[in-house]
């Protein structure tokens, strides 16, 4: 008893232990057994073989599929870009490096001859680069839109100054609407530096008229200096009357020169075969009315509007995958300014087509000749069963497109079909030797009306 009557500890419960035992066998802090591991990393291995095997399928799927696709894209913005400009436009294909260039153009310096300040003798131009004008005036006469620009054929021109715009290397196109009423040599535009020494090294770039006093009537004329030679284009038998308003135009990309009448080329100079730059005649006034060759000074005795200075270059080369093959029978594709295949290039729909390296083997046995028939390849990846399209060929001599029916995926034996859907890029080759490759093949044709699509037969 306590001291009070009370008893001890009365009121305080007293503390309770739990004892429970532990499990007997093993003793672990949330660990795995190196059973368990193994079993764990098998099972990652698995995963990891079956997911790799179906990214290669899908990486090599989407590379050949793709490369179908990339081509057709830059077609299409080609094709739009030929719309929107109304200037037409150009796809070059380099198939032994696999790549698409489109060459693009933007005008950078123009005239509208609407009027002249009294004053200053200024006619405005764009982007403040104001034209100078010597005796040649607003024309009492209407413009091909608007008002013009009249010059007397002696001592009347325009002077553009030596602005930097003007010194295009990579490439240029200048156009005008012209009225001709003289005789003789009518200098439209130009910024030339003849060197009367060597025709080869001049600078610069010209277009002008020539009067044909026999049908009465004007052939076109256009010179490009560049780092090779002195590049030369004339429209020949197309002419242009006097009295009459036309548009002339001639431009080089660096590849190839052209000249072009009302819309229609009537001169191309492919040479050089490789890209070659402008001589820019920087020290040189560009000049409308005018043109100096060297020894004697041409004007213009007419009128003149809507002269244009436009850039021309090629855009970003765009890549296929590595090993795809890009065959073409036209290595640069046409759209005129309205979005058509141009059928001044163009004698039929043009055809690329890539090559799957997936999906290829070797001839092994060719009997055939330009019929058709069963052609057995080496085994190396089969072909659809249900047929499709295949290039057959080498780098050397070339490839054909063919039409395959069947496959046996046993035995790798294509059945060619009739030699209608034979030799695509040309005439159908006799045989083609053991070794030769074929690729299944996907196709994109640009039609006639310049629309872009897959070929599946």
């Amino acid at each position: 008893m306590a001291p009070g009557g009370g008893r001890i500890g009365a009121g305080v419960r007293p503390e309770r232990r739990s004892h429970r035992r532990r499990p007997e066998g093993r003793c672990r802090a949330g660990g795995f057994t190196l059973v368990e591991l193994l079993v764990v990393m098998s099972i990652f291995a698995i995963m990891a073989a079956v997911t790799a095997a179906s990214y290669v399928s899908m990486s090599r799927r989407s590379s050949r599929e793709g490369a179908r696709e990339t081509v057709m894209n830059v077609l299409r913005r080609a094709r739009a870009s030929a719309i929107d400009s109304g200037r037409g436009s150009i796809v070059r294909i380099n198939c032994p490096e696999r790549y698409l260039t489109g060459v693009a153009s933007e005008v950078v310096a123009g005239w509208h001859f609407e009027e002249v300040d009294s004053g200053s003798g200024l006619t405005p131009g764009a982007r403040n680069m104001h034209g100078t004008c010597y005796d040649a005036d607003i024309s009492d006469e209407p413009g091909a839109l608007g008002l013009c620009m009249e010059f007397g054929g002696l001592d009347q021109y325009v002077k553009c100054h030596k602005y930097p715009i003007y010194d295009q290397v990579d490439g240029i196109r200048l156009e005008a609407y012209v009225r001709p009423e003289g005789t003789g040599t009518l200098g439209v535009m130009a910024k030339y530096d003849a060197d009367t020494a060597d025709p080869n090294d001049d600078e610069g770039y010209a277009v002008w008229l020539v009067y044909d006093a026999g049908d009465d009537d004007y052939s076109t004329h256009a010179r490009f200096g560049t780092d090779d030679d002195t590049i030369n284009l004339d429209s020949g038998d197309v002419t242009i009357p006097g009295y009459s308003w036309s548009h002339v135009a001639a431009e080089y990309d660096g590849l190839q020169a052209r000249l072009y009448v009302n819309g229609v080329q009537v001169d191309y100079d492919p040479d050089p075969p490789s890209a070659s730059r402008i001589d820019p005649a920087r020290g040189v006034d560009l000049l409308i009315g005018r043109y100096d060759d060297g020894t004697t000074d041409h004007y213009f005795e007419g009128q003149i509007d809507e002269p244009l200075i436009l850039s021309v270059a090629g855009g970003q080369r765009i890549y296929l995958p590595d090993r795809v093959v890009l065959v073409t029978g036209d290595d640069v594709v046409y759209f005129d300014p309205q979005g058509y295949l141009d059928l001044s290039h163009h004698t039929g729909p043009v055809y690329v087509t890539v090559g799957d390296p997936y999906q290829s083997a070797e001839v092994a046995e060719w009997t055939i000749g330009t019929g058709a028939g069963d052609v057995t390849l080496r085994p190396r990846n089969p072909f659809p069963p249900g047929g499709g399209l295949v290039l057959v060929g080498n780098e050397t001599s070339g490839y054909e497109l063919i039409r395959f029916e069947s496959a046996d995926t046993v035995g790798l034996t294509l059945t060619i079909a009739d030699v209608a859907h034979r030799g695509l890029y040309g005439t159908p080759a006799d045989t083609h030797d053991e070794g030769d490759m074929v690729y299944f093949a996907r196709v994109a044709s640009v039609g006639h009306t310049g629309i872009v699509s897959r070929v599946t037969e």
